[in-house]
């Protein structure tokens, strides 16, 4: 683990010593055996790079929180620190922007697209994600609220604190790949369309597929993989995902 402000961040990391670098941020978490959890660490035996699975230290402040999108209590934005605190990384392995993937899906693209925009020259690759959280399951949305701002009405200060629940409005010089499962309609519909047509970052590769059996789960840790191996080897992502095409060519 560790301390920023009093902030426990906790990773699981493998520093092998590689030039290239992944950081997973993680979705909706089970609390069924107790945090923190670490998810797809897993991948790590089988990824020659260095590879950094992060839990997301808002769940610390609720028993029943399976989702806090990184946002943190009060003023503080724990997608922000936990950013800054990957660019801090890079520099004290002596990498760059451009030898760092930041993967996330479902709930972790939020905090995907945050750690991506404070590092520059990086690539994110993003799936099934949602990119507004107040257009979310809206019991899950509720839970967050109810823990991250404490003591006032959370609905109206999440209203208007719109910047840190919405990848709508974040930018930065990083190259976006974000994939969507057309029969995973909520995300479809409501999270990828709607950034698609009106927010999509200037470098972007957009994917469709369609895999019935998945929905919103993820394709499995072999298609994965492959993505994480072309993204870094600089081969075809679209190629990875069976039944892919590029949704509206590049942008």
């Amino acid at each position: 683990m560790m301390s920023v402000r009093g902030i426990l961040f906790p990773f699981y990391w493998k520093i092998t010593g590689h030039e290239k670098t992944v950081v997973f941020l993680p979705g909706r978490t089970l609390r069924d055996k107790g945090v923190p959890k670490f998810q797809r660490k897993s991948y790590f035996q089988d990824l020659p790079y260095n590879c950094i699975s992060c839990f997301d230290p808002t769940l610390f402040y609720h028993k029943d929180l399976v989702l806090g999108w990184f946002r943190g209590r009060g003023s503080v934005f724990f997608a922000e620190i936990l950013g800054n605190l990957v660019a801090q990384l890079m520099r004290a392995i002596g990498r760059n922007g451009r030898d760092l993937l930041v993967y996330g899906t479902s709930g972790g693209g939020i905090p995907a697209f945050n750690v991506a925009a404070r590092v520059s020259g990086c690539t994110l690759y993003v799936s099934n994600i949602q990119t507004d959280a107040r257009k979310y399951i809206p019991r899950f949305y509720r839970e967050m609220v109810r823990v991250s701002y404490p003591g006032v009405d959370g609905v109206l200060v999440a209203d208007a604190d719109s910047s840190r629940l919405s990848v709508m409005d974040v930018s930065g010089d990083f190259r976006l790949i974000y994939s969507q499962n057309t029969h995973d309609t909520h995300h479809y519909e409501r999270h990828f369309v709607p950034y698609v047509s009106e927010a999509a970052h200037k470098d972007s590769i957009f994917i469709v597929y369609s895999d019935v059996e998945s929905g919103h789960d993820a394709l499995g840790k072999a298609v994965e993989l492959n993505i994480i191996h072309a993204v870094h080897q600089g081969g075809d992502v679209v190629g990875e995902i069976p039944t892919a095409s590029l949704y509206g060519g590049d942008s």
